[in-house]
């Protein structure tokens, strides 16, 4: 990348993106169990709500990432965002903070998240040589990982520390400067397409996952790993605080381990494709999980290696989080080196 490359502040305002919305995310399952004396059902229905954008607004959205500026829709979604983490600290400030409350923001923040989500991948094209999108790729998914890792370990120190209020303070303030980088990308040059009715747009999106031969087993592949997945987020900062006696830090730093997870996935995730068909490579993400719920039960039965199992799982149950779109020498028909000459499908 050149020294001042447009690349460059989209990298550095996704990793900002990327480690406010990690920080959040650790902190207010550790607020409600820890500050507001939730459990499980609490905790899964804060979950639940800050999902429901991504189920029901991802296809809506990306047919507005097609007809809008996409580094203005990027810089409205940190505005929702870091107004939506100023709110959390200003209830927190007056002890108004309530789990509705938490979650009803967390819903609206996540739209913020999901706007950026979606416009950031497809503005990248708009603003970099085509020779360097390999390039600009890894590091995006390198600080993707960064804030994975990092981020969760931080907001639980946070909590832990002083409280959920410095930890969405840093949030809100790691949300403003990615938004400072974003105005700093110049404004592409909007290619002139046909416009058709919104909802019809919307519709042809459902009909294309739902005819293709790859991206239907793959959607229900993740729709189906993603409840199972939230599930155990629902119940994991309970189980870990009140079951395990562990403080808002080394829940922080639990969590922090699935994103070694997803730095080992992605490293494998080129010679595993290699090696495998492309449904099996797409099972190993969720086999992860399996395998790592799996050990959270031995952390019942054996307190003795509670503490092993736990950051294990957590690893494991990330696997599956890394890229959705399967390496294209996954579904080449050449012979590959581990399939004893025989072509893959």
């Amino acid at each position: 990348m050149q020294p001042n490359s447009p690349a460059k502040s989209l990298l550095w305002s996704t990793l900002a993106a990327q480690f406010s919305e990690q920080i959040a995310l650790a902190a207010g399952p550790i607020a409600v169990v820890v500050m507001l004396g939730g459990g499980a059902t609490d905790t899964g229905f804060v979950q639940m709500v800050q999902t429901l954008p991504f189920l029901l607004l991802s296809l809506p959205v990306g047919v507005l990432v097609d007809r809008l500026s996409r580094r203005r829709l990027m810089i409205w979604a940190e505005v929702l965002r870091g107004a939506t983490l100023g709110l959390i600290m200003l209830a927190l400030a007056t002890n108004l903070l309530t789990v509705p409350l938490l979650a009803a923001l967390g819903l609206v923040g996540t739209v913020g998240t999901l706007i950026f989500s979606v416009a950031a991948p497809a503005l990248l094209p708009m603003i970099v040589r085509p020779a360097e999108l390999p390039v600009v790729n890894r590091w995006l998914e390198l600080a993707r990982s960064a804030a994975f890792v990092a981020g969760p370990p931080m907001g639980g120190a946070l909590v832990g520390w002083t409280g959920a209020s410095l930890a969405f303070l840093v949030a809100m303030s790691a949300s403003i400067g990615s938004l400072l980088l974003v105005s700093r990308l110049p404004e592409p040059v909007a290619i002139a397409r046909p416009r058709r009715h919104f909802l019809q747009e919307v519709i042809e999106g459902c009909r294309f996952v739902a005819g293709d031969s790859l991206l239907l087993p793959i959607a229900a592949t993740a729709s189906l790993f993603n409840v199972g997945w939230f599930i155990l987020q629902a119940v994991f900062v309970v189980f870990l605080i009140n079951h395990l006696g562990a403080d808002a830090a080394m829940v922080g730093l639990v969590l922090g381990v699935y994103g070694i997870g997803m730095i080992a996935g992605a490293f494998l995730a080129k010679p595993l494709a290699q090696c495998l068909p492309l449904g099996v490579l797409i099972a190993v993400g969720p086999l992860g999980g399996f395998i790592g719920s799996l050990l959270v039960l031995t952390s019942v039965a054996c307190r003795a290696c509670r503490w092993l199992a736990l950051p294990f799982s957590a690893s494991a149950s990330a696997r599956s989080s890394g890229p959705s779109t399967p390496p294209r020498c996954a579904r080449s028909s050449r012979p590959s080196p581990c399939s004893g000459g025989s072509p893959r499908s």
